[in-house]
């Protein structure tokens, strides 16, 4: 009896998640929560990238090639500070700001396609990033999954890029640096 209600608690604690202390619960991603999720994942990309170009002075975090896309987005008055905004401040920023959401999405991309560089992420390459964020953002894994549009347990690039409402005509493999 004992050794049954171990299995099925280790069962609902596998999440790949590495902390110590009892399973957290994490609920069901509703789909109204899911089509909120890449309006945060953006607005977060784009503010890391800005982040990583303020405290870049000596610590070479960005190549030459990423400071100079990021200076843009940096020197940008109309940008949205970092900070908790309603979503539909987040959509209106997307609509209103869209060229500086583009290479965000593409240097996220590249950051992450390492295990090999193929121009897929894995499961494998998508743990850094899933990993911390499926605690606060529980759709994480599903977003991810329905990125996945051919559903061969890869996602490319223009899956990627879609998944963050970056256009067709946007998606360039020479912005995944």
């Amino acid at each position: 009896m004992r050794r049954r209600w171990w299995k099925k608690r280790w069962l609902r604690c596998l999440s790949h998640l590495d902390y110590i202390g009892p399973c957290k619960y994490i609920p069901p991603c509703l789909d109204s929560e899911l089509t909120e999720f890449p309006l945060r994942m953006r607005d977060w990309l784009k503010n890391v990238l800005v982040t990583l170009y303020e405290r870049d002075e000596e610590n070479n975090l960005l190549t030459e090639k990423q400071k100079l896309r990021v200076k843009k987005i940096h020197e940008n008055e109309k940008r949205l500070e970092a900070g908790d905004h309603p979503v539909e401040l987040l959509a209106r920023d997307f609509e209103k700001n869209y060229n500086m959401y583009i290479f965000p999405v593409h240097w996220q991309f590249g950051q992450l396609d390492q295990h090999p560089i193929d121009g897929y992420l894995s499961h494998t390459e998508l743990a850094p990033l899933r990993a911390p964020l499926i605690p606060m953002e529980h759709c994480t894994t599903r977003f991810f999954e329905t990125c996945d549009l051919d559903n061969d347990k890869y996602i490319a690039l223009d899956e990627w890029a879609g998944c963050f409402g970056i256009k067709e005509k946007d998606i360039d493999k020479d912005l995944v640096i």
